[in-house]
């Protein structure tokens, strides 16, 4: 099983933090289990971690890992592996409409476009098995064009970029100020 940390937050109705609960080496129908007890006020967050290692244990572009979060037909789900950050669950039938994933009283709420939603209980857990068994995306699911880490081919920098901008090896500080117009109008 590449997913060998399973952790999930959870709330009291005031919103306060009650727990923050890792299961080490979680089994299949642990996780399944926890993903369909998300309800976007109690438990709404999950991410999934492919290491032990709480150092790799880190909400940034570093530390790989699979969110899930939301509940009761209003999900959101991303990960961060593969070279991507964040990447979203895409609904191409999805508009523009801010969703709320959960509200204001947890975490200071959190929601995204309609477009990053999803629906289906069964979608997700599709995806979330593929990670936790496989690693990677789903390619039964769709998932935005994201942005992916890569070196900038002139400093040798990080830099973070979409990885269908033509541009994208090279950092903002290395672009020429006509490149920049270009790129950023």
């Amino acid at each position: 099983m590449h997913a060998k940390v399973l952790e999930t937050l959870s709330y009291l109705q005031d919103g306060r933090r009650d727990r923050r609960e890792k299961a080490v080496r979680p089994s299949w129908e642990t996780i399944e289990t926890a993903i369909r007890r998300l309800d976007r006020r109690t438990h709404p967050i999950l991410i999934l971690w492919p290491t032990e290692d709480e150092a790799c244990h880190e909400y940034d572009q570093f530390c790989e890992r699979f969110e899930v979060s939301g509940g009761d037909g209003v999900y959101w789900l991303a990960g961060t592996h593969g070279g991507y950050l964040q990447r979203r669950f895409q609904d191409p039938a999805g508009g523009d409409r801010d969703v709320e994933i959960y509200g204001p009283l947890i975490e200071q709420g959190f929601g995204d476009r309609e477009r990053h939603i999803c629906r289906d209980v069964e979608l997700v857990v599709r995806a979330a098995r593929y990670y936790a068994e496989r690693g990677g995306f789903d390619p039964s699911v769709p998932w935005e064009v994201g942005r992916r880490a890569y070196l900038c081919q002139r400093c040798g920098a990080p830099t973070l970029a979409r990885e269908d901008d033509p541009q994208r090896e090279v950092c903002y500080r290395c672009l020429t100020p006509v490149e920049r117009k270009a790129k950023f109008g």
